[in-house]
């Protein structure tokens, strides 16, 4: 059978432009500091606001983007990718592995960085630019974002960056780890990137005008 997309009538794409539009006017991590609630003074300048340093390598950065940094920082292999995800803003960073093998070698828990989001558009924005970064060889694994949840009391889903390996090769530890590195660095411009071409695409200017 064809899968028809659903009818979406001028108010509903009016709406999907303003989301897009705010995923845009978001602020760069050197202009705003990404890390929720960071402090700490500048090293040029002392002030606790300036971002001019806040990058993936900052020190501090497994501690300021954990609810729980005494006693679970971020693990230094995922933190570029946590990183990057605070750097978009519109998502809210809440679980994450730098990933883990057996004594046999074999995987006990894969890299991955779990997110919640409010957006509807987004996730799907995400998808698209982890795909991107794959197909410009970026990465080398099969990267996807899935829907999960994390507790039974919450009814809101959580998103989850990770390797399918079932779509892939065979891929060491090593290796998914600077898939990481990869994604971190390629990431907030993919995802503006397919912002603006969705903001652009023909098809959601006519029928947004219509």
């Amino acid at each position: 059978m064809r899968i028809a997309t659903p009818s979406e009538d001028a108010k509903f794409l009016h709406a999907r432009r303003v989301e897009l539009g705010e995923l845009l006017g978001e602020p760069l991590p050197n202009v705003v500091r990404p890390c929720p609630g960071c402090e700490l003074p500048c090293p040029s300048s002392g002030s606790l606001t300036c971002a001019c340093h806040c990058s993936r390598t900052c020190p501090h950065a497994p501690r300021e983007m954990s609810s729980e940094p005494d006693e679970f920082p971020v693990e230094p292999g995922i933190v570029p990718l946590v990183f990057a995800l605070y750097s978009l803003r519109q998502v809210e960073p809440c679980w994450s592995c730098e990933g883990h093998v057996k004594e046999d070698g074999t995987f006990w828990r894969l890299p991955q960085a779990w997110f919640y989001c409010r957006s509807q558009v987004l996730p799907r924005i995400i998808a698209d630019a982890v795909s991107q970064l794959r197909s410009q060889g970026v990465t080398q694994a099969t990267w996807i974002v899935n829907v999960t949840y994390a507790a039974e009391e919450s009814l809101d889903p959580v998103f989850a960056i990770r390797p399918d390996l079932s779509l892939s090769e065979p891929y060491d530890l090593r290796t998914l780890r600077r898939d990481v590195e990869g994604l971190a660095d390629g990431l907030l411009e993919a995802v503006r990137e397919r912002a603006r071409h969705y903001l652009k695409a023909g098809s959601l200017q006519r029928r947004a005008a219509g």
